[in-house]
Formats: C-alpha cells, structure tokens, sequence
C-alpha cells in the first residue's frame, strides 16, 4: 500500500507540494478501504512521528484503524516517552499501532514503546514496516507486521470484540506483594509474544526481592507456545530458588498437557 502511495509524490517537488499530493492519495485510498466493525467501542493509538513521511505513514494506520471500526487517537512522538505513555494512557488504548518503515522512524518510537509495555497492564503495540522483506528493526513491539492490511486480523485474534465475543483475550499482570516477596498475575492470554513480556516484567525485578512467584491462576488461555516459551526461559535464567509458579487444576493440566511438568517449578 505505502509504496503506491508514495509515488503521488513528485520526486523533486517541495516536502509541502509532495505532502498534500500524498495526502490527497491517502484520501482516495481511505475511501477504497473495507469498512468492518471489528473495533466498533474501542480505541486505538497511533504514534506519530515528527517527519513528514512519518506523519503521513501514521494517517495511514489510523485510516486503516478507523476502518475497522476503531476509534483512533494520534499522538505524536515528542522526545519525552513519559509524556507519550501519559497521552496513550489517557485514551485508554487497548492498541497502539507505530509506523516502523526506516530506522529513523523505528528510533525515535523506540523509548515510547518500551515504556508502554513496562505498564502494568499496557496495549498491545504493534509495529508496521510497510514493506516485505525489510531487516527487522530494533523496536520493542508485541507484532512487527509488514502491511498495514494485516493490523485488522491481527487485532481480531489478539484483543476481544466490543461485545465480549469473538477474537482472543487480552494479557495483562498484576502485581502483589506478599510474605515479604512479589506475587506476579497474569491473566488472559498466554502465548509465547505475552510469555515474553511476562518475562521481562519479573526478570526486571527478580533482583529486587527474594522471593516471585508467578500465579498461573487467573489465565483464560494457556498455549503450548505459551508454556514453552516459560520453560525456555526457565532454562536460560533459572528460575530456582527464587521464582516459581502456582497453579490451579486447569493451569496444572495445561503445562501437563504439554509435557512441561517437571521443567517448571510449580508450587
């Protein structure tokens, strides 16, 4: 899509000339894109770079966005991440789309996206290369997609519908402290992207307290990736003595099912 668009723009014609040329296009292709009701009741952030290129790729997202139903909010990126964190906060975001089509544009939405996913229950942050093939880029995001056509399905699987039904449940965790030690909650979806940020939570405070321990209770949806991708970690930085899981009748099931049982410590 972006490349298509990008050529409304004249080579040699002024950043103004250009810009509106490019604007005008993403005007033509809004109106072409498939309307759908998948976001009907929520909202969406985009975060919108400073350039010019940057502010016309978060248009896009956000006509996309808005074409599934979403109630979009642009934000743009300012060098201050608390400050974006606060905006995307404010909207309560449940999905916060990033252009992420060149290095510069990956850097300055780099500190911004790490600080939302250090939130205690933070959006799913998604970022959008607008191209195949392209060398990853360095952005702490739960997807990195190549096409801004992919985000409505994405989101469909990834967050529930305004109604309750369809779509998978979202990840959030809760922290407690207890006996002197850390409880860690997470609850509605366990796949590998949410075991990771699971991780990263408690990885950033094992150091803090004797004692964490991850409640599996309060999980919707437990994956075999999910899982998997706790036991890797398991391996890679022992969990032992510090940090074990609890578990219920369902969540025990579920890492017996997937043959796990003896390589997570579960309380």
């Amino acid at each position: 899509m972006r490349p298509v668009v990008a050529s409304h723009g004249p080579q040699d014609a002024p950043d103004a000339v250009a810009s509106s040329a490019v604007r005008a296009a993403l005007a033509d292709v809004a109106v072409a894109l498939p309307a759908s009701e998948g976001g009907l009741g929520r909202c969406a952030a985009v975060l919108a770079p400073a350039d010019p290129s940057g502010a016309l790729d978060a248009r896009m997202l956000a006509d996309v966005l808005d074409a599934d139903g979403w109630t979009v909010e642009l934000i743009d990126l300012c060098e201050d991440p608390a400050a974006v964190v606060e905006a995307v906060t404010a909207t309560a975001a449940e999905v916060v789309a990033v252009p992420a089509a060149d290095a510069a544009q990956a850097l300055a939405a780099r500190a911004a996206c790490s600080a939302l996913r250090g939130l205690g229950r933070p959006p799913l942050v998604v970022g959008v290369t607008f191209a195949a093939g392209r060398d990853p880029v360095a952005l702490a995001t739960d997807h990195l997609l190549e096409d801004a056509g992919a985000l409505p399905g994405l989101l469909d699987r990834r967050v529930p519908a305004a109604d309750g039904g369809g779509g998978a449940v979202r990840w959030g965790v809760r922290l407690a402290r207890e006996a002197g030690g850390l409880t860690v909650v997470p609850g509605g979806v366990l796949d590998a992207a949410s075991a990771l940020r699971l991780r990263e939570v408690v990885e950033s405070r094992r150091a803090l307290y004797p004692r964490i321990v991850i409640d599996l209770r309060e999980l919707l949806v437990t994956d075999e990736p999910g899982l998997e991708a706790l036991a890797t970690w398991n391996a890679e930085l022992p969990w032992a003595p510090t940090v074990s899981a609890r578990a219920d009748g369902p969540s025990l099931d579920a890492v017996r099912a997937a043959g796990l049982l003896g390589r997570l410590p579960v309380v």
